[in-house]
């Protein structure tokens, strides 16, 4: 069976279910910072003690990925993920029964990291196997939606352990449904990727081209990515795991002060369908660092924000910059190594990304802890936006893998 043939192209179908499982897990994974502040109050536990939490997921979540990726290119994303979605509901049901940090740790910290690691490398591997065009603009579309105001209004209403309850039972329903319409790649119902040639494109083709992981990470391109991933996730966990408390800090009220983490995911979403339209113009390198740019500024602002306006305008300029830039990791990864190991790469790439996502929310609340204040983890977060920026000009897609389908073809 042809794509011509039918309708509607299925991968349509398995990027809105892609698309639906990530706004739930990763919207859920972004409310963190929303629980922080009522937590704080009950158990009086040190900022970044309850950070620690969250960085023993990140770090769990990337080793697990990475075996989550070869299980995916093994046997296809349906029974990783319904897996996935199990652990990651559990946790949440459980974090509602805690008493001890050590708890968290466990509920929190390893439950919810394994049923994470799923909801990221997998999903986007599988998005680059269904499109050899449009594929920037396609893992653009996979973001992630304002579930962390919705929970901040919830706990104006019921507590947290409730809150939590609910967050479980949402993301076990959700995730176990859109999981059934998931496919491994086209070649699974007879079709070839969106924008291949078929006078020129195998099927058997779509499995073997590219690098193996061993090969990929012989070669310099590999350790530059994983820098700017590693740059990228430090930066974007201290502003998911604090920015909210810091706003509250300011004197601003706890739903408002959601509303800014929300503003910046918000804006994600469009901003990633649209970078990710530019990337498959200009190159994925080039629209990469024009986010990372654009992060920079970001922290320039926030380092100076008092009033609730700065904070809104920095909300905008990060979500449209450095949220927007993971959609071109992914098709990133392809232009360098290829599609034979896309998600066992690419994961790997995201366990050293996870390295930076555990170091920055805990560096910040120890920050803050010790001194008071946010100021010198702002610093950090811009000094380490501008590493990123070094390590993406370094970088030369295609240099390894030179036989493969550019996403720009």
């Amino acid at each position: 069976m042809k794509e011509g043939r039918q309708r509607i192209f299925y991968g349509y179908v398995v990027i809105a279910a892609a698309t639906f499982i990530l706004t739930i897990a990763w919207g859920a994974n972004r409310t963190f910072g929303v629980f922080l502040d009522p937590m704080l109050d009950e158990f009086g536990w040190t900022r970044a003690g309850i950070s620690g939490a969250y960085t023993l997921a990140t770090v769990i979540m990337g080793a697990i990925s990475i075996v989550a990726g070869g299980l995916m290119d093994r046997f296809g994303p349906r029974v990783v993920m319904i897996g996935c979605g199990v652990f990651l509901s559990s946790s949440y049901l459980l974090m509602a029964q805690i008493s001890s940090i050590s708890q968290m740790y466990l509920f929190y910290g390893l439950i919810a990291g394994i049923g994470m690691s799923g909801a990221y490398s997998p999903l986007l591997s599988v998005a680059v196997r269904w499109f050899t065009r449009r594929r920037a603009l396609i893992t653009g579309i996979l973001g992630v939606v304002v579930m962390p105001l919705v929970f901040s209004v919830l706990l104006s209403v019921y507590d947290w352990r409730i809150s939590y309850v609910i967050l479980g039972g949402v993301v076990l329903v959700a995730i176990l449904s859109a999981a059934t319409f998931l496919r491994r790649d086209p070649s699974e119902m007879g079709l070839l990727p969106y924008g291949a040639d078929d006078t020129r494109l195998e099927d058997s083709n779509l499995k073997v081209s590219g690098l193996s992981l061993g090969e990929a990470v012989r070669g310099r391109q590999f350790w530059l990515l994983s820098t700017v991933s590693f740059c990228d996730y430090f930066v974007m966990n201290v502003v998911i795991v604090h920015i909210v408390i810091y706003t509250i800090d300011l004197g601003i009220e706890a739903t408002t002060a959601a509303g800014v983490l929300s503003l910046a995911a918000g804006v994600s979403i469009p901003a990633r369908i649209i970078v990710g339209g530019i990337a498959d113009k200009i190159g994925n390198k080039v629209a990469l660092l024009i986010c990372l740019f654009m992060s920079t500024v970001a922290f320039i602002l926030l380092l100076g924000a008092r009033e609730l306006w700065m904070l809104y305008l920095f909300a905008i300029i990060f979500g449209f910059s450095l949220w927007s830039s993971m959609a071109m990791i992914s098709p990133l990864t392809a232009d360098l190594f290829g599609l034979k190991s896309h998600a066992t790469i690419f994961a790997s790439r995201g366990f050293i990304g996870a390295l930076g996502g555990a170091a920055g929310p805990v560096v910040a609340g120890y920050i803050f802890d010790v001194t008071g204040s946010y100021q010198w983890a702002f610093i950090i977060s811009l000094l380490v936006s501008v590493i990123a920026i070094i390590a993406t000009l370094s970088l030369k897609p295609n240099a390894i893998a030179k036989d493969v389908p550019r996403s720009d073809a």
